[in-house]
């Protein structure tokens, strides 16, 4: 049977679907004869020729809707350590543009995530170690190695130097191109 909540939800689909027009899709509970719940996805339309009918599909996707609430939760655990990390953390597409930044590396530089977003990792660079960064940068995305370490001094919005230990690692497309590169940057100024 349809559980309590879901009935009113799945009776108002069902009078619309039999109204007519567009394909509707939606999901619902239901409670199995061993008593478990189950998650069911209805697809369907009027049918053209029989008024008052409709044909469709009803498909058991509990498994697939646990799935995607596991992969949610993940994915907001993994955005809330990105953006609270005591670190900086960056990710930086092939093209060297920062796709993604944190509050600590906002506060190490002195941007806001939206300067940090108009600029790239180059032009963050001091000139001095421009060079190195970017061949290293280069054998990333040409495939050549998946990780690197460098010391390098970053330029802060105020004009300052920043002394940073960085460590990148890609994350590749399944034929192995380049996705992005994700990127954690410890201030190392006072240690200098």
């Amino acid at each position: 049977y349809i559980v309590k909540e879901d009935r009113r939800h799945v009776a108002e689909q069902y009078r619309k679907l039999l109204a007519g027009g567009e394909m509707l899709a939606f999901d619902y509970r239901i409670v199995a004869d061993d008593g478990t719940e189950r998650v069911l996805h209805a697809r369907g339309r009027a049918h053209p020729d029989l008024p008052g009918t409709y044909r469709g599909t009803v498909q058991d996707v509990t498994e697939l809707r646990a799935a995607e609430r596991a992969i949610r939760t993940v994915q907001k655990r993994f955005q809330r350590a990105f953006e609270d990390a005591p670190v900086g953390m960056t990710i930086v597409n092939p093209e060297d543009r920062l796709l993604q930044v944190n509050d600590a590396i906002c506060e190490m530089l002195g941007y806001t995530l939206e300067e940090l977003s108009a600029q790239t990792w180059a032009s963050l660079t001091h000139p001095d170690d421009l060079e190195a960064n970017e061949a290293m940068f280069a054998r990333m995305c040409s495939g050549e190695m998946d990780e690197y370490t460098l010391d390098k001094r970053f330029l802060r919005k105020d004009g300052g130097v920043v002394h940073v230990h960085l460590a990148a690692r890609a994350v590749r497309n399944p034929d192995g191109t380049l996705s992005y590169v994700v990127s954690l940057v410890e201030d190392i100024t006072t240690r200098k």
